[in-house]
């Protein structure tokens, strides 16, 4: 049977992986949950496998094909009033849960270390009902419903190029990230007729007035990355950046009414089955300079099926809050 390790060899192993460069360590998708009877439930996907995937082509399996997995265990629970999800944020290797704590301190959990600590702090009370973080050159900001921009203070400690690089905006009603090879932002249309379709804006330098003071044109993706599927429901969905060569993450939660496969469905209520659907994809611009979704190889697409008491609250579900760290 091999030894362990002594203790301060472990640590020492510890602490030289935490100072590996960023793009060195493995990342995981991170997503919120409000499905604990005493607050939220952080659960941590493990994306790098392709052998789990229900799909590797270019389109959703149906309904009736999907391998719902359950979700994975919670790495930390946090216990807060409920359906405020969206008082979670990103900084760094950290998610920050902004709700209200003494003094307006805000809770910070390091998903490298499983270290819980007090970061920045709110000047005024957090809103719980529309807040907008975004993380710009290693600080952390937050704009509120009423238009007021705060930078949190006291800063953590700045962070890499590579972490202000992974700025989040507002993109016609919807997050949007910077991509620093398709020099644009990327997002989802926040236009209902345009439901699911991804959208670029291009920077434009400052001073520029080439285009006589006009913002940015946003370019209409070609491809819907939602479903279409007639048994299933669109409920929410949000967009996570995955770090270089334009990869992406969509999660979006579907709903699937199962009095379909009952002989006698017509004569029952509604029997509604809720699921989280995890797409991997890339973008790029062809040869017309349309936005499209990249081969069919490289698109992955996994199922996980939500426990009854993640279905209590609806605002992780129209609005999922997942990081990518």
């Amino acid at each position: 049977m091999p030894k362990k390790r002594p203790a301060d060899e472990r640590d020492g192993a510890r602490a030289r992986a935490s100072k590996l460069p960023s793009r060195q360590r493995n990342h995981h998708l991170y997503l919120v949950q409000d499905d604990w009877e005493k607050g939220y439930s952080i659960h941590k996907f493990d994306l790098s496998s392709d052998s789990d995937s229900d799909s590797d082509g270019d389109h959703c399996p149906a309904a009736s094909s999907l391998t719902e997995r359950r979700l994975p265990p919670s790495v930390f629970r946090l216990e807060a009033l409920h359906a405020h999800s969206g008082l979670f944020a990103a900084f760094g290797n950290k998610i920050v849960a902004t709700h209200h704590t003494p003094r307006r301190s805000a809770l910070m959990f390091d998903v490298r270390t499983r270290a819980l600590t007090f970061g920045p702090r709110h000047r005024y009370e957090p809103n719980y009902y529309g807040n907008a973080y975004a993380q710009v050159d290693g600080n952390l900001f937050v704009l509120d419903v009423d238009g007021n921009l705060e930078m949190l203070e006291p800063p953590p400690p700045t962070l890499s190029d590579e972490h202000a690089k992974l700025q989040t905006s507002r993109l016609s009603g919807s997050r949007g990230y910077f991509d620093p090879e398709l020099d644009a932002w990327i997002g989802f249309s926040g236009d209902p007729d345009n439901l699911g379709y991804l959208c670029a804006c291009e920077i434009v330098p400052a001073g520029d007035e080439s285009n006589g003071g006009k913002p940015s044109l946003l370019k209409l993706g070609i491809d819907k990355m939602f479903c279409i599927d007639p048994a299933e429901k669109h409920i929410g969905a949000t967009l996570v950046y995955m770090r270089g060569r334009s990869k992406f993450c969509l999660v979006e939660c579907l709903s699937i009414d199962d009095r379909r496969e009952d002989i006698w469905g017509e004569f029952l209520s509604e029997r509604l089955r809720y699921f989280l659907r995890v797409t991997t994809f890339f973008q790029k611009y062809d040869k017309n300079g349309d936005l499209r979704t990249t081969a069919v190889h490289h698109q992955r697409i996994r199922s996980y099926r939500l426990p009854k008491m993640a279905t209590g609250y609806c605002d992780h579900l129209e609005k999922p809050v997942a990081f990518w760290m």
